[in-house]
Formats: structure tokens, sequence, C-alpha cells
């Protein structure tokens, strides 16, 4: 009787076992035994947290050859760069790569920083990468600290501080260095955006012209630093810089830099690439205007019309702005003020107004995108809205840039795409928040056409800086 009170006692623990492996590795199925299998389980996100750590756990217990270890981190390098994993396995997976893969932790963690959205995991990153001391790991950190919309790590110091110490050298020198390494190209902008916030805009130029012209990416820098007194800071920058390099003859890139040296002179201009079309453009008579002469234009011309208001989202959120001309005409550039003038006088067409009602048409028509493209200007100075297919079609209320856009766009007088939905209507008259960060970081002017009613077109004018005006109803 003992021995079968005892047998079945055994056989109690065992089941028990058994089902407790399963509970810890993968529901419904008995525990894997293939090492290989642990491993590609370990990186499964449909596993609940408590399981995938049982499983880390199993895996780590077990001896592995050197084909196994690299597996491994590979997928603790994947778990880290995916938001699809929660914190929890993510701060297993940072420990794990920072105490058994120093040699691969640096690089690893720093590609993880730029691809966290949550600023703790971010600290713990950061945290990791000062223990590993690791000066791999400063590109990375400066992309995080620099690159604008980027999540940052902390409170504001952090990135620098970290800098400093891994570098072992003050930021403006950590900074300087990015930029004349052969460092990857998001670490360069970074720097350069860095520098900027640090010590101003001229202090960053003399900087630039004072490095070893040793690559493109530096004598792209030199030459619009030298001659234009402007420094890209991001990608969408930087491709138009090297665009208008390249297109612009030696005959028109001299013209520009006369042009846009006159208005600095003369009216306080401050260069951005984006203007290089409508200052080449204009009329010559044209940029000898005051400025106050565009405003009073302009001042006269909106009071003549209507103009509808898009509602906020909320108080006081990013689209929660003002449309109105007066009161704050100073803020805008003396391009800004050429643009909407010469905005104003096309749109007083009807040919332009049935053109526009056109675009809406085919907007309300394709479902699958909105309708967008390039503004140019004509032989007699009337504004074209050109169309461009989209990219992609990615919803009813986006539009996504086709690559032959992207590459019109650094000669352009601005972006313009449609608002069109019968069931929104005033709901969309203008830019909401992600046309306000598209005109951001292209540094480029939108135009921005919305359907209010069958006859009624709402219309527009958004610099980069997020200055929005209402240019009327036709």
């Amino acid at each position: 009787m003992m021995q079968i009170i005892y047998w079945r006692g055994e056989c109690q623990k065992r089941l028990m076992w058994v089902g407790m492996i399963g509970l810890g590795f993968y529901a419904g199925c008995a525990a894997p035994r293939n090492t290989d299998e642990l491993i590609r389980l370990a990186g499964d996100s449909n596993l609940a947290d408590r399981r995938r750590l049982a499983v880390v756990e199993e895996v780590l217990s077990r001896p592995l050859n050197r084909s196994q270890q690299d597996i491994l981190g590979q997928q603790l390098a994947q778990v880290m760069n995916s938001p699809r994993h929660s914190p929890v396995i993510r701060r297993r997976a940072l420990a794990l790569i920072s105490q058994r893969y120093q040699d691969e932790a640096a690089l690893w963690l720093g590609q993880a920083l730029l691809n966290t959205n949550e600023p703790e995991i971010c600290r713990d990153i950061v945290a990791a990468l000062v223990k590993l001391k690791d000066k791999r790991a400063v590109p990375y950190l400066v992309v995080a600290g620099y690159e604008k919309g980027k999540i940052r790590p902390g409170p504001a110091g952090l990135v620098q501080k970290t800098l400093e110490q891994i570098a072992q050298e003050n930021i403006i020198t950590v900074l300087a260095g990015q930029i004349a390494a052969n460092s990857m190209f998001p670490a360069r902008l970074a720097a350069l955006a860095g520098l900027k916030q640090h010590v101003g805009l001229e202090q960053t130029i003399a900087l630039v012209l004072k490095l070893e012209n040793n690559d493109d990416f530096i004598n792209l820098l030199q030459f619009w630093a030298r001659h234009f007194q402007y420094i890209p800071t991001n990608s969408a920058g930087f491709f138009v810089c090297q665009t208008q390099q390249m297109s612009l003859t030696d005959g028109l890139r001299e013209q520009l830099q006369q042009r846009a040296g006159f208005l600095a002179q003369k009216w306080q201009y401050r260069f951005i690439p984006q203007d290089s079309y409508v200052i080449l453009k204009a009329p010559k008579t044209d940029l000898e205007q005051t400025p106050q002469i565009w405003t009073n234009k302009i001042t006269q011309r909106l009071a003549s019309l209507t103009h509808t208001k898009r509602p906020p989202s909320y108080p006081g959120a990013p689209d929660d702005y003002q449309e109105d001309f007066i009161g704050r005409c100073r803020l805008f550039s003396y391009t800004d003020l050429i643009r909407m003038t010469l905005l104003l006088k096309s749109l007083a067409q009807s040919e332009t107004i049935e053109r526009l009602q056109q675009l809406l048409q085919d907007d309300l028509a394709d479902v699958e995108t909105e309708a967008g493209g390039l503004c140019f200007l004509d032989d007699m100075g009337q504004v074209l809205f050109k169309p461009y297919p989209p990219g992609r079609r990615i919803g009813d209320n986006h539009y996504d840039e086709s690559p032959e856009m992207t590459r019109q766009a650094p000669l352009c007088l601005a972006r313009w795409h449609c608002h069109a939905d019968p069931g929104r209507q005033k709901g969309l008259a203008g830019p909401g928040t992600d046309d306000l960060q598209y005109a951001a970081y292209h540094n480029c002017p939108l135009v921005v056409v919305t359907y209010v009613s069958e006859n009624v077109v709402n219309v527009d004018y958004c610099n980069p800086e997020g200055l929005v005006v209402d240019l009327g109803n036709y």
C-alpha cells in the first residue's frame, strides 16, 4: 500500500512539473526540449511576459554553442528595437545584452535608443551606455539628443552629460567631431543641430568653415555656409541643398547669391534654400518693394473676402492657431509676403478657382488618398497648382509624396494638398497638426485647399514656422 501511495505521489509531482513547464513556456503545448526552439520563443512577442521570462531563463541555464549565442543575441537586439515587446521584456533584454554581449552592446543599445518611444526605457538604455563607456555609442546619442522629433531620454542635459562622460570631451568638441568624422549621416546632421542649439548659427558656420574639406558632406556644408550663411540640420534640408547645388547653373547660383544678399542687407532677410525659387522667379522690381507695401496689399485683399476657420482639436492644441494676418504680419518673412501676394493675385482669377474646384472633385472621387502637389509660377506670374500622383494610397485624409514630387520640390513656390470630405467640410479648413509638422520638417510653405461646399473653396497658407493665414473663400 505504501508503495502505491509513494508511486501516486511521484506521478503527481511529475505531472505538476510538466504542467508548470507547459504554462511557463507555451500555452497548451508540452515544454519544447530543443534549445533552438527555445531561443526562437524568447523573441516571440505573442507569449505572455511571465512565459517569456521563463523561456529566457531556461535558455540561459543551458550550454549554448557559438551559433546559438549569436542567434540569441540577435533575438535580444530585435526585442530592444521593437515596441511590440513590453517594458518588462525589454529591460531583461537590456540587462542580458549589457552582461553577455559587451562587444556588440554599444551598437545594439544605441540603435534601440533611436527606436524607443518610452522615456523610461530611454533612460535605462542611456544608463547602460554610460556603464559601458564605449565611444561607438556616441553617434546614436547625438541623434537621440539633437535630431528634431526624437524622444528625449530624460531631463534636459542628460544626453549632453552622457556624451561628455563617454567621449571624455566637452559637448562642442564632441559635436564638431561627429560632423568631421565619417560617421553615420543622421548623426552628422544632428550634430549640426546640436551645435546651432549650443552656440548659435554664426558660430556654427564659423566652426564648419574651419573643418578640413575631406568629403562631399563637408563640401556641401561649406558651400552653403560660405555663400548663403545657411546650414541644413535635417535630411530634408540637406536634400534641398544637394539638389539645388546640382541643378542650378553657375549663372543662376550667382544670381541667387546676389539677390539673397540684397534682401538680407535691405530687409534683414534670413535665407533658406526653399526660398530659392521665389527669389529667382520674382521680378527684380518686386524684391525692391518694402515689406509694408506687400503687407498693405495682403491686408486690403483679405479684408474683401470671407473666411472659414478650422475648429481646433481642443483648446491649446497645436492646431489651435490664429488665421488672421493683421497683428501678425511682422512675424512673416519677406518671401512669405511675396508668396501670399502671388497666391492672392492668382486666386482672383476665375481660371485658378476652376482649377482648384476640379482638383477638389478629383480628391472627392478618390477615397484612398488626398490630392496634392507643388505650386509653380507661369511666364505671366500666375500660380500653377501642379498635381502629382501619391507615392502610396494610405487613406482619404492623407497625402504621401511620390519620389518624383520630392525630387522636384527643392525648386518650387510651395507644396499644396486638398482637404475634401463632404462629411467634415469646415472642420478641415486649413492645416491640421500633421500638416504643421509636414511644413516644418520640409522647411517649406504649404497651401491647403479645402472643400467647403459645392461652390466654395477655402485656401490657407502655412509657413514652416507654423504661422497660418486664411487666404479666403472663393
